[in-house]
């Protein structure tokens, strides 16, 4: 899948300057990759240039361990790509460090694209705002009540992760 040049811009006008990381994984660029570790829903560890590289999928969001539906987002997208090389353009870097990544495998669809068509994984909106094709999907797996949205009101991971700090920091006081 190709991203209009306007988007490229920017998501390139978005990315903060890093420092020794920009040389070696620049945006806009691509390689592939063997996959070492699907370590969630929407993340994965590959090798490349001589070590382990982090991966967080870009424009999706699967639920979060301890989720209704976590398991079965993991599983899916191991089954897409356990054992098989992948092709990851660039996006941008996470603050955790990670590779934002638009990925593919044998398919013509990212993984993200079907991630969230079949229901294992929200449209991420705040950090996709221009993925149309990403919302569309979303929209057909309400529609056709697919995966997580079997269920008539699922929470979207980042409201998980939020309250979970909340009750962290009440627990700590």
């Amino acid at each position: 899948m190709r991203i209009s040049p306007m988007l490229a811009n920017k998501l390139r006008a978005r990315v903060p300057v890093l420092p020794a990381a920009a040389a070696i994984f620049p945006p806009g660029t691509s390689f592939t990759a063997p996959v070492l570790s699907v370590p969630d829903g929407d993340g994965l560890d590959v090798w490349r240039s001589g070590k382990r590289v982090k991966i967080r999928l870009y424009g999706c969001d699967a639920p979060e361990y301890g989720q209704y539906y976590a398991r079965q987002a993991w599983f899916f997208l191991r089954s897409l790509i356990w054992g098989k090389p992948v092709t990851c353009q660039i996006m941008d870097k996470d603050v955790y460090g990670r590779l934002v990544c638009d990925c593919y495998g044998n398919s013509q669809h990212s993984f993200s694209l079907l991630l969230i068509l079949y229901g294992y994984a929200w449209h991420y909106d705040y950090y996709a705002p221009d993925a149309h094709h990403l919302r569309d999907a979303q929209r057909l797996a309400k529609l056709n009540r697919r995966g997580l949205w079997q269920r008539d009101n699922p929470t979207p991971p980042w409201h998980f992760r939020h309250s979970k700090k909340q009750k962290e920091h009440f627990h700590a006081q």
